[in-house]
């Protein structure tokens, strides 16, 4: 028999710490490094070698948002279409990213 309150830890964790690389840290750098771009590109007085630089910049926080997303999105999708819902098939019965707020752990529950 399987801990359900180890299983609601351990995809809690993970869902965490999926959420907080995709919208909590992914978000602010990019927009950090947009701004970084919009100042290089501002105060690049035309040289050809700043504007560059600016425009490569501005394409790979782009590029990178996309890939970070269309993962996202390929997680979501694949653990969706895999997992079942049905509990009598062993599946899980929440989605894989919404932490359960139905679960107690408590020390008995501990996983040592």
């Amino acid at each position: 028999m399987v801990n359900q309150n180890a299983l609601f830890a351990i995809y809690g964790s993970a869902s965490n710490i999926i959420n907080f690389i995709s919208f909590d840290l992914a978000i602010p750098v990019a927009i950090l490094m947009i701004v970084v771009a919009g100042v290089i590109y501002m105060t690049s007085g035309g040289a050809d070698q700043k504007v560059a630089l600016a425009k490569t910049i501005f394409t790979n926080v782009i590029i990178g948002l996309v890939i970070i997303f269309a993962s996202w999105l390929l997680i979501d999708t694949l653990i969706k279409t895999i997992a079942t819902t049905s509990t009598e098939s062993g599946g899980i019965i929440w989605s894989w990213n919404e932490f359960p707020t139905n679960c107690i752990v408590g020390p008995e529950d501990a996983l040592y």
